[in-house]
């Protein structure tokens, strides 16, 4: 998968905290994944994971990390 190269702010907020975060992201890739062609991680590989989490649930790495540990 070739991944794109022109990237918009895609602004999101933490559904637990309020945080806001700004992601750069192609709308393509983001597209891409939205319409179940590739995994997140594959879509959009230049995010870390909490990133991609937080546009997968609306949930910070902070407060993800608070309730799981995962991201310690």
């Amino acid at each position: 998968m070739q991944v794109g190269s022109q990237k918009q702010t895609l602004v999101a907020r933490c559904r637990i905290c309020s945080g806001k975060t700004e992601l750069q992201v192609c709308p393509d890739d983001l597209k891409s994944w939205e319409n179940n062609n590739v995994h997140i991680q594959d879509a959009l590989p230049y995010l870390n994971a909490a990133e991609r989490e937080l546009i997968l649930t609306g949930t910070c790495g902070k407060c993800f990390d608070e309730m799981t540990g995962v991201f310690k």
